[in-house]
């Protein structure tokens, strides 16, 4: 379809990135959206990516809790769930759900680069970046990586995400929930639970070095009406 109403509808997320111009909305309606591979938002401004939707009438009604929409990998054994680079933009009303980014291992759920981006009421969920040999690279952002990038969490779950090194020797390891590494980060309103940064098991007497189960920024942090636990 032309993706100009329900009916035409796209029949995948990444078409609609595609195509995506300054100032547009990406509607996705309520259903669950199985990706092999990382959906790819690399352009625009002021773009508003939204879930939640009926996916009748125009635009229709719109209610995450009624019409949950979720975007999780699929069959593919690792892949993450959303690259983002040179944006600006919203992703709101969304559940990021399943993500693994090996080698990179950086960013599970989400990788964000060079943008301006706020996540509004969203629910980020079990996702991991693990890496099982020693003196390997840093592994960092279970659920989020952003790095040059200005980055705003809003009424959003970050829940069991994850950085994992499964042998010892690899020296940096952080940020189960989200990994900041250049620009800003501010977090309102939200909860970030069981998220986790682990080290390894493998021989050796060099262990890894851990920070930031829930959070590690290097970055400006700005965090009010928010749990971690």
């Amino acid at each position: 379809g032309s993706g100009t109403n329900w009916g035409q509808a796209f029949t995948n997320i990444q078409q609609a990135l595609d195509i995506a111009g300054d100032n547009d909305e990406v509607r996705l309606a309520g259903h669950t959206f199985g990706v092999s591979s990382q959906l790819q938002w690399t352009n625009g401004a002021n773009v508003r990516i939204t879930g939640g939707w009926q996916g009748i009438g125009g635009p229709g009604a719109n209610d995450p809790a009624t019409w949950p929409t979720v975007v999780r990998r699929a069959s593919a054994p690792t892949n993450r769930i959303f690259f983002i680079s040179g944006v600006t933009g919203t992703l709101a009303k969304l559940t990021v759900q399943g993500g693994i980014s090996e080698n990179p291992y950086l960013g599970g759920g989400l990788f964000i680069s060079n943008s301006t981006v706020t996540i509004d009421t969203c629910r980020i969920v079990s996702n991991s970046v693990s890496h099982g040999t020693q003196w390997g690279p840093a592994i960092r952002g279970g659920g989020l990586y952003a790095i040059a990038s200005a980055v705003t969490i809003t009424n959003s779950v970050f829940e069991g995400n994850a950085s994992r090194s499964l042998y010892r020797r690899n020296t940096a390891v952080g940020g189960g929930g989200t990994f900041e590494g250049g620009g800003s980060v501010t977090i309102v309103d939200s909860s970030f639970v069981r998220n986790e940064a682990t080290g390894g098991g493998g021989p050796g007497n060099e262990l890894d070095i851990i920070y930031g189960g829930a959070v590690y920024t290097a970055v400006p942090l700005v965090a009010r009406n928010s749990v971690f636990y």
